[in-house]
């Protein structure tokens, strides 16, 4: 449930914002406009850069609270984030166990073992990747 809405989000999102590069593609003058008020300029926000904040917001609200990483680490103080997935508490042992594993073959054999199922791989990956959103996502790295 979680993860049909976070995809249709991100759909949506690039739905909306290749509709607005489209619109903007044949503008020549700075995207923001410029108003003399009195001795101040005033700036207004361009409607796409609106839209995108929206749409961050509403992307990173459809996460599930448990998938959130509470503390993420910046990219100037930890450059190696390749361990977070491990030691970030949202993905169990078993489900780590699940996502390094690089081999398909691999992965359909457990599944026909029915050692692992198809739910509790999907939700793996589902967690993993949730956790590489939240590191690339980030602002201010």
């Amino acid at each position: 449930m979680y993860f049909s809405l976070f995809v249709r989000h991100i759909f949506e999102f690039a739905f909306q914002l290749t509709n607005l590069l489209i619109k903007y593609k044949d503008l020549k003058a700075p995207a923001a406009e410029m108003e003399l008020n009195s001795s101040t300029a005033v700036v207004e926000e361009p409607e796409w850069k609106l839209l995108c904040a929206y749409k961050r917001k509403a992307l990173q609200e459809s996460i599930p609270k448990e998938w959130r990483i509470p503390n993420l680490p910046r990219i100037r103080e930890q450059a190696d984030v390749l361990g977070l997935p491990e030691t970030c508490g949202i993905l169990s042992e078993r489900e780590i166990m699940i996502t390094e594993t690089t081999d398909v073959d691999v992965i359909l054999e457990n599944l026909r073992k029915a050692e692992w199922t198809a739910v509790e791989v999907t939700m793996a990956f589902c967690k993993r990747a949730v956790v590489a959103h939240q590191l690339v996502s980030k602002k201010g790295l």
